[in-house]
């Protein structure tokens, strides 16, 4: 059973990294707020406040779905466990944009798939307590 799950989990890891690769998506840093209860406790939606790219300036001050690549999906208690005095509930996420697959409260909002996210502060950003 155990090896079942393994498989699977590569398998999804697999198809979403064909998925960047044939949607030729370029690799963009965003740095992203938190919306605490934006439509309810279990939405994770981020607004972006800054990007790396001048070609993603629509995502200013709109807002992304933030999923990892690996497939985790629920963001919230991370966004908790990673609160900073100085920064709040503000992250640099790295990653692309999902143009294709949209979701959130109106089920408008475009997914952004992680590759790596960072505390604005330099710490580390923790993925369990």
């Amino acid at each position: 059973m155990k090896s079942k799950i393994i498989l699977f989990g590569l398998i999804s890891l697999l198809i979403t990294s064909c998925q960047h690769k044939f949607n030729k998506t370029p690799i963009v840093k965003i740095e992203a707020m938190y919306m605490r209860y934006a439509c309810g406790e279990w939405n994770d939606d981020m607004k972006v406040l800054a990007v790396s790219d001048t070609t993603f300036n629509h995502l200013l001050n709109t807002e992304v779905d933030p999923l990892f690549i690996t497939g985790k999906e629920e963001l919230s208690d991370l966004f908790y466990l990673n609160i900073s005095e100085e920064f709040g509930f503000k992250y640099r996420l790295i990653g692309y944009l999902d143009a294709n697959k949209s979701s959130g409260c109106e089920d408008r909002i475009p997914k952004f798939w992680i590759e790596k996210i960072e505390m604005l502060n330099g710490n580390k950003f923790k993925m369990a307590e």
